[in-house]
């Protein structure tokens, strides 16, 4: 049975990482198809291989999400900018979700990101335009290189739960 479950997890599976690439939440897909194997057959997994995979996808939301508020603190940001990094990180990837091609929700996660960063910077007032837009550059940077991290979280949990079904 748990050779079908294996099968089963690595082709629905791959969904998963390909999922998180374009903005969706792709390793909490991963993750539903092994709790549902688990179910199936409780002897499929360990319950601390599943947990390690469930700690690795709320890692990588917490560093997606806060990649953005780094990003803008590393070009010289104040905590203004990176409140409005996620904020507009979020608000910009729920935007973009909407638009045909489903890379919307990183392109736009990634342009609000920077907007917000720009917009808390001129709302606490206490610098240049041009000191704005590099801060609201390092806040997208750090938000693409945020939603990278997390595909790249997304494949591992996928590898892992896929060679955990294999192993009796």
């Amino acid at each position: 049975m748990y050779w079908l479950l294996g099968f089963g997890l690595t082709i629905l599976g791959l969904a998963g990482p390909i999922l998180t690439l374009v903005g969706l939440p792709g390793t909490w897909w991963v993750i539903a198809l092994a709790l549902v194997a688990q179910w199936l057959a409780p002897e499929t997994f360990s319950w601390w291989t599943l947990g390690v995979c469930g700690a690795a996808a709320l890692a990588g939301e917490a560093i997606e999400f806060a990649a953005g508020a780094v990003g803008s603190k590393s070009a010289g940001g104040t905590k203004s900018s990176s409140v409005g990094a996620l904020v507009g990180g979020i608000v910009g990837a729920i935007a973009g979700a909407a638009f045909p091609p489903v890379i919307g929700a990183i392109v736009w996660g990634v342009v609000g990101a920077g907007a917000g960063a720009v917009l808390g910077e001129f709302i606490a007032g206490n610098r240049s335009v041009r000191s704005h837009l590099a801060i609201g550059g390092g806040a997208a940077a750090g938000k693409a290189v945020g939603s990278i991290v997390k595909s790249a979280i997304s494949a591992a949990v996928y590898a892992i739960l896929v060679v955990a079904a294999f192993i009796p």
